[in-house]
């Protein structure tokens, strides 16, 4: 008898055990996936500058990598142990950091052009004692990467690199945390975790995964953003109240280190929820709102830290300045043409090689177009009968559409200016607000759903859609021909090729390029901002004849490989065609005195001084 009641307890305890150990199977193949997918990066790392990662990465790095997510998100959404679902999520995010890390792990010198460039000049000043931290406006990444360089022994162009990695990982650890404080409960985490891999604070307008001052800052301010959700929910009485405080305000001031700018986004963001919370204890006094704190205080205190740092600094003064005028230009009708001028004019060139603006912003913002219905779903649910019914904390989701409410007038504001592309920055910070609100609309919804249904029925679905965003979302998280635009590779040859350029020139010749000359790597190579004379040129119909004419004195035209699979295959020829940047060699007057494969520099003696030698 007391061999069948054991009996019994091993049938009823076998099928659950089964379920943990196949579970416990899929998880580990599921990691060795994501090995798989590394050491493979790692073995076949670039040997050129690659115009898209995607199609130089080897194929295995991209099944590795979409079998990990995959099994991690149906591990995180139907596996019933805590433990399982702590795995899942923890691999989740691991693939999210090795996607992110790519550039890393591939063995890139550097990854961004421009800016990214102007940058690492500034950072390698910093640590010679060229230049003090203070001197910048924005020295906050350039500090981090110093830090990492000095921690790993990595070069500067490395530990930047690593930076934006870092960046991206506070982004992916804080977004599903504030998910969790908002909605407690088992899927917040794993539907939070998805969320934030969907990267969509990352617009590949105005925001990069490469080293860009605002691009980090955004992501940084996740942290801001999760230490303000618990702030709001922590009642008055609480113990935790006053380290949390101090945490928000030393964050907050963090802020302004990364990105001034950013910091009166985030005020801007702090005004709307302390309008909201003014507001709300004015109209609905008896509510139990009045047990926890306000922000007030915090956001006199950010604006303070932005005065004080921003007071020695020009540029942004310059910036509002130049804002303001432009907006009054169009309220007064007099700048009407100026709004939405770099839309049209990139809509123009869509056309011109047979794309679209409606495929690219479908390409690159129907995921956060998804997004922004939720967040809006989930705002006005908690005024209805229903979100009451729920009971979850509704004051914190509508803290958090203040906040994003306040930064669309800013939008606005940037949009119809001048400074066209100001507008997608606030866009980039007005997604880190969606990502939790949508994280926290599909947390409910999977929720709610499942207990009219049953989850066995409901997370399928939630699977399926979480990985059509992931596909549509991480397929544009990288620029590439896929969207247009060119990858910002920056290889050994090309480097080396513009260090022994700069080493050799002769006097005061200057440098000109292919749609803009090389100042950017005079940045990064002797410092950042040193000079912008190096930025010119060449027109497309001089590539073929009356090159030596065009120019007041000798040049040097430089021409890379980045150049050429930027205007063939990224642009499809628009500007420049293939034979235009081959033909340049072929012209009169015109030598190449330098070339590595990757970069050619050609020396072009002007005309008259030709002339005058003969």
């Amino acid at each position: 008898m007391a061999s069948e009641r054991a009996e019994g307890r091993v049938a009823l305890t076998d099928p659950r055990s089964d379920r943990e150990r196949k579970t416990e199977i899929t998880l580990a193949v599921g990691y060795a996936a994501l090995a798989v997918a590394v050491v493979l990066a790692r073995r076949n790392p670039a040997t050129g500058h690659e115009v898209s990662i995607y199609a130089a990465t080897p194929t295995g790095v991209w099944v590795g990598l979409g079998l990990a997510l995959m099994l991690a998100l149906a591990v995180a959404l139907f596996a019933r142990a805590a433990w399982l679902r702590s795995l899942a999520i923890a691999l989740a995010l691991l693939s999210g950091v090795v996607f992110v890390s790519l550039p890393v792990i591939r063995g890139y010198l550097f990854y961004g052009l421009y800016d990214s460039l102007t940058h690492l000049g500034w950072a390698n000043d910093i640590a010679s004692g060229a230049l003090e931290p203070t001197g910048l406006m924005y020295p906050g990444i350039h500090l981090v990467s110093l830090f990492i360089a000095t921690v790993t022994g990595f070069e500067t162009s490395t530990a930047m690199l690593l930076m934006v990695v870092c960046m991206l990982a506070v982004f992916f650890v804080f977004v599903p945390l504030c998910v969790r404080a908002i909605v407690p409960g088992r899927p917040a985490l794993a539907v939070g975790a998805f969320s934030a891999l969907l990267l969509l604070p990352i617009t590949q307008m105005s925001t990069h995964m490469n080293a860009h001052t605002m691009s980090q800052a955004i992501l940084f301010s996740t942290l801001l953003v999760f230490l303000l959700v618990r702030f709001l929910a922590t009642p008055r009485d609480s113990p935790a109240l006053r380290p949390l405080s101090i945490l928000l305000a030393l964050v907050a001031a963090v802020t302004v280190v990364f990105h001034p700018q950013l910091a009166i986004h985030l005020l801007v963001a702090l005004v709307g929820i302390c309008s909201f919370q003014f507001l709300y204890r004015v109209v609905t006094s008896d509510r139990p709102l009045h047990t926890y704190p306000t922000v007030y205080s915090h956001t006199v205190f950010l604006l303070g830290v932005f005065v004080l740092w921003s007071a020695n600094h020009d540029l942004f003064s310059g910036i509002a300045t130049q804002a303001i005028t432009s907006a009054i230009a169009f309220v007064l009708g007099e700048g009407t043409q100026q709004a939405g001028a770099s839309i049209a004019s990139q809509g123009s060139s869509l056309l011109a090689i047979g794309g679209s603006i409606g495929l690219v912003f479908f390409k690159l913002f129907f995921v956060s177009l998804v997004f922004c219905f939720l967040s809006l779903g989930v705002f006005l649910a908690t005024f209805s009968s229903w979100g009451r019914r729920t009971g979850f904390t509704s004051t914190q989701i509508q803290y958090l559409s203040a906040g994003l409410g306040a930064l669309f007038p800013v939008f606005v504001f940037y949009y119809i200016g001048t400074l066209s592309e100001m507008y997608f920055r606030v866009f980039g910070l007005m997604m880190l607000f969606v990502t939790v609100l949508g994280a926290v609309a599909i947390t409910l919804l999977t929720r709610g759903l499942a207990e009219r249904f049953s989850e066995r029925s409901v997370n399928p679905v939630v699977v399926g859609v979480f990985v059509l965003l992931l596909v549509l979302a991480l397929a544009a998280a990288f620029p590439s021909p896929y969207v247009y635009q060119q990858s910002p590779h920056v290889t050994h040859q090309q480097m080396h090729g513009h260090a022994l350029a700069f080493e050799n020139q002769e006097g005061d010749t200057r440098f000109a390029g292919v749609r803009q000359g090389p100042y950017r790597y005079v940045d990064a190579i002797e410092g950042g901002g040193r000079t912008s004379e190096h930025s010119e040129q060449v027109p497309a119909e001089r590539m073929h004849d009356g090159l030596p004419s065009y120019f007041e004195g000798d040049r040097y035209v430089i021409v890379t490989e980045i150049d050429e699979q930027r205007e063939v295959e990224a642009y499809r020829e628009l500007r420049y065609a293939e034979e235009d940047l081959v033909a340049i060699e072929a012209q009169e007057g015109v030598h190449n005195v330098q070339s590595n494969g990757e970069f050619d520099l050609y020396m072009v003696q002007n005309q008259s001084s030709a002339n005058g030698a003969a």
